[in-house]
C-alpha cells in the first residue's frame, strides 16, 4: 500500500518534454531533504535524482529511473519497469507493479519489490526484503538480513560474507511457488537442511555464508565444497555442484518425489536414516534387489527412466512389505550406483 501523499500526478500529455521541479514556485532543487529532480523520458516515465539528504522520490505508472543517493530516503516506483537505486542510508523502497530492478544500497533498508518478476540487491546492512508476487531474484548482500520471497518461483542468492540471514520462500510447505536457495558461491563445505513440517523450517550454514534459517525453501544449489544436503518433506531439487557431496534422506516422507541434479563421482546417497522395515523394532537397513517388483519390506531397487528425452537413475524403496514402492528418488543422468549408496 502506497501512502496517499506518494500517489503520482498524472503527466499532462502536452508537457511530456518539460523538465520539472517539485517546488510549487519552480525554484531549482536545493540541498534540503525534500527536493528531487524530475525529468520526463520518452518511455512515459521519469528520471528522479535525490540529494545527499533524506529525500522522497515518487515515480509514475511508466518506466522510471530513481536515484536517491545518501540519506534515509523514500523511493516509490509505482507501475512500470522501474530502476531504483536507494544509495546509502536506512531507506524505504516500494517498486510497485512491473519488472523492477532495485539496488537498496548500504544501510538498514526496507524493500517491497511489488508484483511481477523483480531483481533486488540489498548490499550492506540489516535489510528486510519482500519479493511479493512474481518470480523474483533476491540477493540481500552483507549483513543479517530477512528475505520474504512471497508468491512465485523465487531465487534467493547467498554470497560470501553475507551474514546470518533468514530466508522465507513462501507460506511454508505447499505454499505458492517453488523457491530455490543458490549457495553456489561457497567454496567451503555447506550443510543444508531443507526442513520438514508445515512451515518447512530448515537451515543452511557454512564458514563463508554464515548461519542462515530457512522457511519454505524447496530447492538448493551448493558450491564447490564437500557439502551435505538433507532433503525436506517437500519435493526437492538438489544440486550439489563440485566436491564430494552427500544427499541425505532421513525419512520416507523426505525421499518422496525428490530430484538430484549434477550427481558426480565421489557423491553419496545416504538412506541410513530411513527405517527399512516398519514391522521390526529399530532402524533396519535396506537390501538392494534387481527390480522394483518388491516382495518384502526393506528392499531397494535401482532402475532407469527417460523423461522428455533426459535419462534418470531411479531409486525406489519398500518399507511396509507390500508390492508398491514407498518412496522414489530421481537422479539426473545414467548413474552406476553401488558403494556410493549408504543403505
Amino acid at each position: 500500500m502506497v501512502p496517499p501523499q506518494f500517489e503520482p500526478n498524472e503527466p499532462d500529455e502536452d508537457d511530456e518534454e518539460e523538465t520539472e521541479t517539485p517546488n510549487e514556485d519552480d525554484e531549482a532543487p536545493t540541498a534540503g531533504g525534500d527536493d528531487e529532480e524530475e525529468t520526463e523520458t520518452a518511455t512515459d516515465g521519469v528520471v528522479r535524482n535525490g540529494t545527499a539528504q533524506s529525500d522522497t522520490l515518487v515515480g509514475t505508472p511508466g518506466d522510471d529511473s530513481i536515484v536517491a543517493f545518501a540519506g534515509d530516503d523514500i523511493a516509490v516506483g509505482h507501475a512500470g519497469a522501474d530502476a531504483i537505486s536507494a544509495g546509502e542510508g536506512a531507506d524505504f523502497v516500494n517498486g510497485g507493479a512491473g519488472r523492477d530492478v532495485i539496488f537498496a544500497g548500504a544501510g538498514d533498508d526496507h524493500v517491497f519489490a511489488g508484483a511481477d518478476a523483480d531483481i533486488v540487491y540489498g548490499d550492506a546492512g540489516a535489510d528486510r526484503i519482500f519479493g511479493d508476487q512474481g518470480d523474483d531474484l533476491i540477493n540481500a548482500g552483507a549483513g543479517d538480513d530477512t528475505v520474504f520471497g512471497g508468491a512465485g518461483n523465487d531465487l534467493i542468492v547467498a554470497e560470501i560474507g553475507d551474514g546470518n540471514d533468514a530466508y522465507f520462500g513462501d507460506e511454508g510447505a505447499g505454499g505458492s511457488g517453488t523457491d530455490t536457495l543458490d549457495m553456489s558461491a561457497a567454496s567451503t563445505a555447506v550443510t543444508v537442511n531443507l526442513g520438514s513440517g508445515p512451515l518447512a523450517n530448515g537451515s543452511a550454514s557454512s564458514s563463508q555464508t554464515g548461519n542462515d534459517t530457512l522457511w519454505g525453501i524447496e530447492n538448493v544449489t551448493t558450491g564447490s565444497g564437500n557439502d551435505v544436503i538433507v532433503a525436506g518433506t517437500a519435493a526437492n531439487v538438489m544440486k550439489g555442484g563440485l566436491g564430494d557431496d552427500t544427499f541425505r534422506f532421513s525419512s520416507v516422507e523426505a525421499a518422496k518425489g525428490d530430484t538430484i541434479v549434477g550427481f558426480e563421482p565421489g557423491d553419496r546417497i545416504d538412506l541410513s536414516g530411513i527405517d527399512a522395515n516398519y514391522a521390526v523394532d529399530g532402524n533396519q537397513s535396506f537390501t538392494l534387489v534387481s527390480d522394483a517388483a518388491f516382495t518384502a519390506a526393506g528392499q531397494l531397487a535401482v532402475s532407469y527412466e527417460t523423461h522428455n528425452g533426459q535419462e534418470f537413475t531411479v531409486i525406489q524403496g519398500n518399507v511396509d512389505g507390500n508390492a508398491a514402492a514407498d518412496f522414489k528418488i530421481e537422479i539426473a543422468g545414467h548413474q552406476n550406483l553401488g558403494s556410493n549408496v549408504t543403505l
